[in-house]
């Protein structure tokens, strides 16, 4: 028999969402940085050594569109400059959502 064991509350963005594997956990800065962007109505951009670090960042900025955690849409381009590769994005709320 299970013994009593401690029993915590956890923050809803921990909790694992729908069935199956769970997405990805996106890190605080970066929702920060989705909320400022809806907020200010504004492009923010992000640039990068590598191509796959900037592939990592899009391919999280498209999770939070197709996920019913978030309530964003998030627009994003991409950009290969002569420093490096660049992902520009803008978030905008997404009424259709309760969550967020």
């Amino acid at each position: 028999m299970l013994s009593e064991i401690p029993i915590e509350t956890v923050p809803e963005n921990e909790v694992p969402t729908g069935r199956g594997r769970p997405g990805p956990s996106l890190p605080t800065w970066l929702l920060e940085s989705i909320s400022a962007s809806a907020q200010k109505g504004a492009w923010l951009s992000a640039k990068f050594e590598t191509a796959e670090q900037a592939e990592e960042l899009a391919k999280l900025l498209q999770y939070v569109n197709r996920s019913t955690r978030f309530a964003y849409h998030v627009a994003t381009r991409r950009d290969e400059t002569a420093e490096g590769h660049r992902v520009l994005f803008k978030a905008e709320h997404d009424m259709g959502e309760s969550n967020g």
